[in-house]
């Protein structure tokens, strides 16, 4: 195996740090660099690389299709921003903040175009396969993101209709990083299959570990602030599973705070963690994050393919569980 996972990194960086993009109209292609240079996890891209390498190790043959699902995750990250009028992603003023809404909006349908512009460098014979999946997983992302915003105007949802959401919006993108690196990696169709659906299951457990560090993690690691999904009104796992499990009265407290936009911001996030303390729901997030990642170990045990490749793919779950922003 030719790439340890830091080599891989670095290779992705490498590789976005020398994209030639154009230079004018500045407005459009700057915030495109803005957004790239500021060194994210690169998760997806590196699971296009990770899958890849479970068949082959000249990696440098797709990492600009590797790339091509960077850019949509950015996309979708600066529109994003917009609907939830966010000041910060990764420690810095979103593209809307910094530039105006317009600028945002027009840039980011700017990187999706982008996107399908690396995604048409795969071979020739895979592209139709490719590009229908990508199509498909696109749809997905914004049905996922379309409920999301629909959740902020009901009082609470239940558990199954939250996580029917996130594997939408979040998770099938990570388990199209592995199906996309494993068939341009030379697999079969049913273990492309059987990778998309352990990405998917990481997926889910990389959103409950958002949902947790929103919560429960450092602003200073995590790049935003605490609690900042529940002063926008989203209903994250944590939150539901709270008011799954309350009293009748901590039940209307957690719909106050989550609602009544007239409380103190501070006020509202210290009740809502005091209640989170009060019923243990940090462990139940934490259990459920385990859940998941164990049903990725399980389908990657299984995959078909020499168990020291599977080396790089091992050490990302481990990382993603862990992870703390």
């Amino acid at each position: 195996m030719k790439y340890g996972l830091q080599e891989l990194l670095d290779l992705i960086n490498k590789t976005i740090e020398n994209f030639e993009w154009k230079k004018e109209p500045g407005k459009l292609y700057d915030p495109l660099r803005y957004t790239l240079s500021q060194k994210g996890k690169r998760i997806r891209p590196l699971m296009v690389l990770i899958a890849y390498q479970l068949y082959r190790d000249d990696c440098e043959r797709v990492v600009l299709p590797a790339l091509a699902v960077e850019m949509f995750h950015n996309f979708t990250l600066i529109h994003d921003d917009i609907m939830d009028d966010a000041p910060l992603r990764r420690n810095m003023p979103t593209v809307m903040k910094k530039w105006n809404i317009n600028v945002a909006i027009l840039s980011g349908d700017q990187m999706l175009l982008e996107a399908y512009k690396l995604l048409l460098k795969v071979d020739h014979r895979l592209l139709p396969a490719v590009l229908d999946k990508f199509n498909h997983i696109a749809t997905q992302v914004c049905e996922g993101q379309q409920w999301d915003m629909d959740f902020e105007d009901e009082e609470m949802i239940p558990v199954f209709r939250y996580l029917k959401m996130i594997e939408a919006k979040t998770s099938v993108l990570l388990g199209y990083s592995l199906w996309l690196g494993a068939m341009l990696g030379g697999s079969t169709v049913k273990d492309a299959d059987r990778l998309f659906e352990c990405g998917k299951n990481m997926g889910i457990a990389f959103q409950l570990q958002d949902d947790y560090l929103d919560l429960f993690g450092n602003s200073g690691q995590t790049g935003k602030r605490v609690g900042g999904d529940l002063l926008a009104g989203k209903k994250t796992y944590p939150v539901i599973k709270a008011f799954d499990i309350a009293n009748h009265q901590d039940k209307q407290i957690l719909l106050k705070c989550l609602h009544d936009r007239s409380l103190d911001d501070n006020f509202r996030i210290k009740t809502v963690l005091d209640i989170m303390h009060k019923y243990d729901v940090k462990s139940f997030v934490e259990d459920k994050i385990k859940d998941y990642m164990s049903l990725s170990w399980l389908l990657l045990d299984k995959l078909p393919v020499d168990p020291a490749r599977k080396k790089n793919m091992f050490e990302l779950m481990e990382m993603l569980q862990i992870r703390k922003s």
